[in-house]
């Protein structure tokens, strides 16, 4: 199923679910929220990630490359870890 996006409001429902919009563009939001099943299904689906990245630890992040990538050249992949 492809899901449209609300032009609007597309990318503050992560920063809403973050706490880090002002109160007034809080206000705005949850007053969008009222009118806009996509980002209530937004908030919906994206609820719990405050509390995932709350419990990741500055260790776990340092260091941390995708596969293929040395932490010395991030972006560039070692052959030899494949």
């Amino acid at each position: 199923m492809v899901r449209s996006e609300c032009p609007q409001w597309k990318y503050e429902v992560g920063v809403y679910l973050l706490g880090a919009l002002t109160p007034g563009e809080r206000d705005q939001f949850e007053q969008h929220l009222a009118t806009c099943v996509i980002c209530r299904d937004d908030v919906v689906h994206l609820a719990g990630l405050p509390g995932l990245l709350a419990r990741v630890t500055e260790a776990q992040v340092v260091g941390h490359t995708r596969a293929g990538e040395t932490a010395s050249d991030p972006g560039v992949a070692d052959d030899d870890e494949e």
